[in-house]
């Protein structure tokens, strides 16, 4: 389920990418960014509502694909675990949206 989250959030991501790459200045790296993005993202209850989530924060959603590829690192080398528990009643990307909380957190938490 974890990586059906991934694909289909990333695919709605790259939709909004292509129809608005002129307007794309930078790409931002900003842990708080893609933190406050995880927060909208887990409250989606639908893949229509993600996407205008995506819409409406496109900088902070870019902050939170490039904090997914960092995650993704960390699960290829072992250092970091998916979450085996997941609640009974979650939205549709519940699971990505805490699991990159919860990796963000880690380095949110140390003094910069």
């Amino acid at each position: 389920m974890f990586f059906a989250q991934i694909e289909e959030f990333c695919r709605l991501v790259q939709q909004e990418f292509l129809a608005r790459f002129n307007e794309i200045a930078d790409i931002s790296n900003s842990t708080n960014r893609a933190l406050a993005f995880a927060e909208s993202l887990m409250l989606c209850p639908t893949a229509e509502a993600a996407q205008v989530c995506i819409r409406r924060e496109f900088s902070d959603s870019l902050s939170f694909v490039l904090a997914i590829h960092g995650m993704q690192r960390q699960l290829q080398l072992g250092t970091l675990k998916l979450p085996t528990d997941a609640p009974k009643f979650q939205t549709r990307f519940y699971l990505l949206a805490q699991t990159v909380r919860e990796y963000l957190g880690c380095f949110h938490a140390q003094p910069a």
